[in-house]
């Protein structure tokens, strides 16, 4: 939430609440919080609470967490050798748009099983995107209120690209208000292909770990394992 509110005109929390993809309540509950800590400043309006950005320490906040999320993403790369590497562990990073293509640079030199991206939600295209040492690419457009949309063309470029160097391509959802508005089919067809080379030997579950820890998976069900 720091980053929008950089931007934000001085207003109440129903009034920015009515500018942002999230409740109005939350909304107000994340304007208490940032107002406990100085990053704005509210004062009675009446019957209603109206706040002020404190531009320069919202500005210095958001530095910091872009710092923190760049910082996070080179870890990986540098502890990736002193971690173990199962093969049911498969690793991935988030990439939306080309500015963040490097973290696929970084996902290549870890020694998982199984490397993959996560294009979702996929904002421009990734004609910057390097796939080698990446096994599985996916794809999907965002959801919920105010998404932002997402075009066939920068889907089905990831697509071509994927099928001409062997890396498997799924392409979960185009997004919309609801995940599933808009379906799944990519050309008259869904895209629905996993990574085999591990899950042949591997008899149990994927476990699909982001670098913050998360478990990851898209909304499909896994293919019954090769006997």
């Amino acid at each position: 939430m720091p980053a929008p509110l950089l931007t934000a005109a001085p207003g109440t929390a129903p009034c920015w609440g009515g500018q942002r993809p999230a409740p109005r309540q939350a909304v107000a509950k994340h304007l208490t919080v940032l107002d406990r800590a100085g990053l704005v400043h509210g004062a009675a309006a009446g019957r209603e609470r109206r706040y002020r950005v404190d531009d320069a320490q919202l500005a210095r906040a958001a530095d910091q967490l872009a710092d923190v999320g760049s910082s996070w993403d080179g870890r990986l790369r540098r502890i990736a050798a002193s971690l173990p590497w199962p093969e049911n562990v498969w690793m991935g990073v988030s990439v939306e748009a080309n500015a963040q293509v490097w973290r696929a640079r970084y996902l290549g030199e870890v020694p998982a099983a199984i490397r993959f991206v996560s294009a979702e939600p996929l904002l421009g295209p990734l004609d910057k995107l390097d796939l080698r040492g990446i096994d599985w690419l996916i794809t999907g457009g965002e959801s919920g209120h105010r998404h932002r949309p997402i075009e066939a063309q920068w889907v089905r470029d990831l697509r071509d690209r994927a099928t001409a160097e062997g890396v498997a391509f799924f392409h979960k959802q185009w997004g919309g208000f609801r995940p599933k508005a808009g379906g799944r089919d990519l050309d008259g067809r869904t895209w629905d292909e996993w990574p085999t080379t591990v899950r042949t030997r591997w008899q149990g579950p994927a476990l699909l770990v982001s670098p913050d820890g998360a478990l990851l998976h898209p909304s499909q069900p896994e293919p019954a394992t090769p006997a």
